[in-house]
């Protein structure tokens, strides 16, 4: 699990297989900023956020993301989005993953 105050992940990045309670993937808190250019997230497992997870003010852009196979328990297989709402810029691949509410994105 990845957790930052800023960061570019790029081209060729893969977070996969992770676990945690909230952003399996990549939890974004206490006012990050995050960009995901070409990266993937792909079968984590969260209780909210499966893949990612943007709380507390922090600004996510996803630009050309794929996000395939993630699992939350409650809210956003792929991803949680509390406050500030994500940018998506270019092709987005969402597929495959599952939560109670918001399988693909939870607002």
């Amino acid at each position: 699990v990845l957790d930052v105050a800023q960061a570019t992940l790029g081209e060729g990045t893969v977070l996969r297989s992770n676990k945690a309670d909230i952003g399996g993937g990549l939890l974004l808190s206490q006012i990050s900023t995050a960009v995901l250019r070409g990266a993937e997230v792909a079968m984590n497992h969260a209780l909210d956020g499966g893949g990612v997870a943007s709380v507390n003010g922090s600004k996510l852009s996803v630009e050309g993301f794929k996000c395939v196979g993630n699992q939350a328990e409650r809210l956003g297989g792929c991803m949680y989005l509390s406050g500030d709402p994500a940018e998506f810029v270019g092709e987005t691949t969402i597929e495959a993953n599952a939560a109670i509410n918001g399988g693909g994105i939870f607002l």
